[in-house]
């Protein structure tokens, strides 16, 4: 009998767990038939892999585990007759209870499996995620993300990838909600103020994001396993300690990236969010405004900034604006979403007391629940292999961020962005199209390196960022200026977002209907709509990142706190190389 034969999966495909309501049973019965239909037999080893060495002769049988996976170390036993010419790495053969056969004395180096981009090796057993990318399936702890996206909150999927399953009644998720409402006051958050003010207005976002990671492990170094005497078992043997720490990163990111929204964030050409808030405290006169106003060279702007304003005291102002917020929000019971945006001052009115438009509070959510977890993808492989050292998180997220920071892995959603001003009109979509068969340019946020089938996160994000779009139309109907982010959302800003989502929502309906592109299995990824919603909602192009890496700290952390209770203890990564000797150095550029 099919998983989907037993009585309980006909209940909850009829819709009657969700119509019960009971979000505990549906995380249950999703386990229960998820497990019922991928968890592999018991290994008993049966199938194998026989190999048949032509150098020597002998035959190797390597046992098949789960169907599908080989150990390296049984391969690495396969030697060579005797030592090879030059200086060839020998790999060290792990011996364990399946181990096809030891290696003859005296051979020579054990075969290794060369794999750059770590394609085709698997590098860690996980409950977490899983991802099937031929039929475009990505579930968290085995729930579906279509479930998750149309019943979790970004609370109660942290807790879900911490824990195993979201908090089970509402007064274990108002508790929840609690622990992880973002909190600007204590745990020495004024000294991060004045890191990320110190900091040159031209860096980008993510840097100070990285930079404020690791800055938090200096500022809760009574957690640190490089300073306690158990060492490496540090957390091992302190898992109350490992999950408070988790709970301050996730507490504390939101107020971070929005002291860095404060920081980054320009209202007008030219002008920094320093100068603004300073003009707006009175700190600078009338005379130094209008030379401010002036500045027209990024050089002559970062000398009378390091003149005229002085940091500390703005990062207290900032500090003390988002320290406001997150107490209003949380008096008010606003959701881990809706108070990042009021610490950030974006999607806010004139009246701060009151919530950001709902459309924009639950876009974002569900922009953070989309991108919570994906997987061994390159930041949480990073995450992995840094958290094998016994590291502190905050050192472990930084070096995770770093790795997202990449354009090759957080910059997509800016592509996609530039491609819809590059196509600039719905009537120039099938024109661009027919440039993208001819190879003379790339369509941007369609395929995905794991996904050949519609990305299932894409459709979730097509319906909030339609939402959001409705949204600002009726704003822009409302009057002729609607004050939002602390900007001038005029009909004119509103418009061209609204021409870029009719663009984004064209170009898709051409794409999926041209065979040139369902052949090559070439579908919407979640990127394709998340840089339009983020550009909706007032963030910057240059902050993509950090929206990005904020949600992504609970899935980092799931696999940290997964190694930290790996049993047997995992062993630090150690990757092998191919020497090539006298290889090709390139030469000192000038």
């Amino acid at each position: 009998m099919s998983a989907n034969e037993w009585p309980f999966a006909r209940f909850f495909q009829s819709g009657g767990a969700s119509a019960a309501g009971d979000i505990l049973a549906q995380q249950r019965l999703h386990s229960l038939a998820n497990h019922l239909q991928t968890a592999p037999a018991a290994p008993d080893y049966q199938e194998t892999l026989t190999v048949v060495d032509n150098r020597t002769g002998k035959t190797h049988t390597i046992p098949i585990r789960h169907g599908h996976i080989v150990n390296a170390s049984d391969l690495a036993k396969i030697t060579a007759p005797g030592p090879l010419p030059g200086p060839y790495p020998a790999p060290a053969v792990e011996k364990t209870a399946t181990s096809a056969e030891e290696p003859a004395a005296g051979g020579g180096p054990g075969l290794l499996i060369f794999d750059p981009a770590l394609a085709s090796i698997a590098v860690a057993q996980s409950s977490i995620s899983f991802v099937d990318g031929e039929k475009g399936i990505l579930r968290y702890r085995g729930i579906p993300i279509e479930d998750i996206a149309k019943n979790f909150d970004m609370c109660q999927v942290a807790h879900l990838l911490l824990f195993g399953q979201a908090p089970a009644t509402p007064e274990k998720r108002r508790e929840w909600q609690q622990i992880l409402s973002p909190a600007a006051t204590p745990d020495n958050m004024a000294s991060l103020a004045r890191l990320i003010f110190s900091l040159p207005t031209s860096g980008h976002p993510m840097s100070m994001f990285i930079s404020g990671l690791g800055a938090m492990s200096a500022l809760h170094s009574d957690s640190n396993p490089a300073l306690s005497s158990s060492g490496h078992n540090y957390f091992r043997n302190n898992p109350a300690e490992a999950d408070r720490q988790i709970e301050r990163i996730l507490r504390q990111s939101p107020v971070l990236a929005a002291l860095i929204f404060r920081r980054c964030k320009y209202r007008a050409e030219g002008a920094s969010i320093e100068a603004t808030m300073a003009a707006e405290a009175g700190r600078l006169s009338p005379a130094e405004e209008r030379t401010f106003s002036e500045v027209s060279s990024a050089q002559a702007m970062a000398s009378f900034t390091a003149q005229k304003l002085i940091d500390e005291p703005l990062a207290r102002d900032a500090l003390a604006a988002v320290a406001a917020a997150s107490s209003h929000a949380q008096a008010q019971g606003w959701d881990y979403a809706t108070t990042f945006l009021a610490m950030s001052g974006l999607g806010m009115g004139a009246d701060r007391s009151l919530p950001p438009p709902e459309a924009f509070s639950k876009a974002l959510d569900l922009l953070f629940v989309l991108h919570a977890e994906h997987e061994l993808n390159c930041s949480t492989s990073a995450m992995r292999h840094i958290s094998s050292s016994a590291v502190d998180p905050y050192s472990a997220v930084a070096g995770s961020a770093s790795a997202l920071y990449g354009p090759l892995h957080g910059g997509a959603c800016e592509a996609v962005l530039r491609m819809l001003e590059e196509i600039g009109h719905v009537d120039q979509v099938p024109g661009y199209l027919e440039k993208v068969k001819r190879r003379e340019c790339l369509l941007m946020g369609f395929g995905h390196r794991v996904y050949k089938n519609y990305d299932p996160r894409a459709r979730q994000a097509a319906e909030a960022a339609r939402d959001v779009v409705d949204t600002l139309a009726a704003l822009a109907d409302a009057g002729p200026k609607s004050d939002i982010a602390g900007q001038t959302f005029d009909a004119e800003r509103i418009a061209d977002v609204r021409r870029l989502a009719a663009i984004a929502r064209r170009l898709e309906e051409v794409a999926l209907n041209d065979v040139y592109f369902r052949d090559r299995k070439l579908f919407p990824n979640v990127d394709f709509w998340t840089g339009l919603l983020y550009k909706a909602l007032g963030i910057p192009t240059e902050f993509f990142p950090v929206m990005f890496a904020m949600p992504r700290l609970a899935g980092w952390l799931s696999h940290w706190r997964e190694t930290v209770h790996e049993k047997p203890a995992g062993r630090i990564f150690r990757p092998r190389q191919i020497y090539i000797p006298g290889g090709t150095v390139p030469p000192r550029f000038e």
